[in-house]
């Protein structure tokens, strides 16, 4: 009788421990959860100023909401900002939807765009959804109409300018930095003067060269004299990088690139 007495009241003891245990406020400063205050908590404060707060990032088929968004198939959770998340890659059938959820706040200054396998730009609607799980952003495309494997492709905001002998398509690529290829970045705000094209190198005319520039900055282009558009120059398809829509100019190889401007 005594044992059962003392085995119960063990029992009453480690479940009144833990439950104790487990209404404990974690400690002031733990900023690492380890249960101390201590320099390792400086150490990933600045980690985090540094890289940022980690969230939740999906690319998938299935539509988040405020009850699932921390478990859905893929969803990653040590991602920083959106940059991470470029090259991402979902397969969604025909008839499917495609999600992007991450948090607002690594959108800022960013834009996404999405190709499929053949290199096909797929957009998502311009209607974002922000109030379905708080502090994120939803993106979705409408449904698709084949079976298709999509990436994703991540962007600063800022505006452009781009000169050099391969057709422009994406300022991040390596190949369009290189050599003869330069993308120029603009900043936040669309220029308001004009721009000189190359420096003066008589040898730039033995090429094809290709010109590109937001085509919300209306440049033209003009001759040394600015005053008449250059001949030998051809205007092609806008194309459109994240949100930003850029005017592409092809050259012949007799125009002496170094004596175009992008008028203003």
């Amino acid at each position: 009788m005594k044992t059962r007495i003392f085995t119960l009241l063990a029992v009453m003891m480690f479940a009144s421990i833990s439950a104790f245990a487990q209404s404990v406020e974690p400690i002031k400063g733990d900023v690492n959860g380890d249960g101390r205050v201590n320099v390792a908590d400086i150490a990933s404060i600045i980690d985090i100023i540094a890289k940022g707060e980690a969230g939740y990032f999906y690319f998938g088929n299935v539509r988040p909401t405020a009850e699932n968004y921390t478990s859905l198939p893929g969803v990653i959770g040590s991602y920083t900002s959106i940059s991470e998340a470029s090259g991402a890659t979902a397969t969604i059938a025909a008839g499917e939807t495609l999600y992007m959820m991450c948090p607002a706040s690594w959108m800022e200054g960013k834009s996404v765009e999405l190709e499929d396998e053949s290199g096909n730009p797929i957009s998502f609607l311009e209607e974002k959804d922000a109030i379905t799980i708080s502090g994120y952003v939803i993106y979705r495309t409408q449904a698709l109409n084949d079976e298709k494997t999509v990436v994703l492709k991540t962007y600063n905001s800022d505006y452009y300018w781009y000169v050099g002998t391969t057709q422009p398509t994406d300022p991040t690529d390596s190949a369009q930095n290189t050599g003869l290829n330069k993308w120029t970045s603009l900043g936040s705000n669309l220029p308001t003067s004009s721009i000189k094209v190359v420096k003066e190198d008589p040898t730039y005319a033995d090429h094809t060269w290709y010109i590109a520039a937001p085509t919300a900055a209306n440049f033209v282009m003009y001759n040394i004299l600015n005053t008449t558009p250059e001949l030998g120059v051809t205007k092609l398809n806008p194309i459109n990088i994240g949100n930003v829509s850029y005017d592409v100019w092809k050259t012949n190889s007799e125009v002496d690139i170094c004596q175009v401007y992008l008028h203003k």
